[in-house]
């Protein structure tokens, strides 16, 4: 029996005692915290007092629909527990639903993504190329102002149930801190998108599109990502990731950063192995980041399928190792997400 599913038996064993474990009790809060939802439209001037509505990150009638196969896509699903490792595993989930979040109200979403959302992709245009890397970043940031609300909350919740003290520091009390400090950061980075949509200049992104040769459309991400950078200044650098079948021999993916970040950028991808090399080459390098990086990412079924066990669990162990910032270097990777 694998790690993963050692753990999964024994949280099954727990939920005999779940009504005398506050631990539990406190899972049940936070997925009460989750569900609940939080949001706002993100619109650049921040002014929309409209509600949120959920719409998809990864354009759904032009791509989504390459992917899916009766109504589905796969996705990476984790399970948290407070006192346990997460535990992923892939998910089907239904097409409607698959990277949908709630970012901008029904009139800001057609307004700011029409150009992506109407038009066919066109990798020579930059303003195409901007809200791609946009919307990565828009659903990043909503993704990280979210996990913060929902971390204090739970937070408030564990001093309520004694789990936590409130007056001095404790592991889900900096875990809430922690939680924040990301979600201002990633703030101030889209901050400068907004600059840029409002004054209609596109030019002060960078992007290296791939042409990745397939057989038949695979995979699909719209991914913000942090990297490590000794070029950058900070240490820190952001890319996004586009992975799009446009065609059905035909898949590109896109890397777009900033101007400012371009030496860094162009010598991490160098030191990636993301290159003109061998299709074979270029497509292993690049699930590989997928996986490693983004959180936001797709995949037909059969695909899915067509792993064995021993893959499948391959890509369980790493995407935790790489996800979760496990220590020492994560276990090595060779699968390839596209056909």
């Amino acid at each position: 029996m694998s790690d993963y599913k050692v753990i999964y038996a024994s949280k099954a064993r727990a939920r005999s005692n779940r009504t005398m474990d506050p631990w539990f009790e406190l899972k049940v809060k936070i997925t009460e915290n989750w569900n609940e939802g939080w949001g706002k439209c993100l619109e650049p001037r921040w002014q929309c007092k409209h509600a949120p509505i959920k719409a998809h990150s990864i354009q759904n009638a032009r791509i989504i629909d390459q992917i899916a196969e009766n109504g589905h896509v796969v996705t990476m699903k984790v399970t948290y527990h407070p006192t346990s490792p997460p535990f992923p595993d892939f998910g089907r989930v239904g097409r409607n639903k698959a990277t949908t979040f709630q970012g901008f109200c029904a009139k800001h979403d057609h307004e700011i993504f029409r150009l992506i959302d109407v038009e066919p992709i066109d990798t020579d245009n930059l303003e195409q190329l901007f809200l791609l890397a946009y919307r990565a970043a828009t659903r990043e940031l909503h993704a990280t102002m979210a996990s913060a609300c929902c971390a204090q909350a739970s937070y408030k919740t564990a001093v309520d149930l004694g789990l936590s003290p409130g007056n001095r520091p404790c592991k889900l009390g900096l875990f809430a801190v922690e939680r924040m400090a990301i979600a201002y950061d990633t703030f101030k980075y889209r901050a400068l998108f907004d600059e840029d949509l409002l004054a209609g200049q596109y030019d002060r992104m960078r992007h290296r599109v791939f042409d990745v040769p397939c057989t038949r459309p695979t995979v699909a991400v719209s991914s913000l990502f942090s990297v490590d950078s000794v070029a950058s200044g900070d240490g820190c650098l952001l890319l996004s990731l586009s992975i799009l079948p446009l065609e059905d021999d035909r898949t590109v993916a896109i890397f777009s950063w900033r101007d400012v970040d371009d030496d860094s950028a162009v010598a991490w991808l160098d030191a990636s192995g993301v290159k003109c090399g061998t299709s074979h080459d270029l497509r292993r390098e690049l699930s590989r980041i997928a996986l490693a990086n983004c959180e936001n990412i797709i995949l037909t079924p059969s695909l899915v399928n067509s792993f064995s066990e021993e893959q499948k669990e391959r890509v369980r162990i790493y995407y935790v190792a790489t996800t979760f910032a496990s220590e020492g270097e994560p276990p090595p990777l060779q699968v390839d997400l596209f056909v």
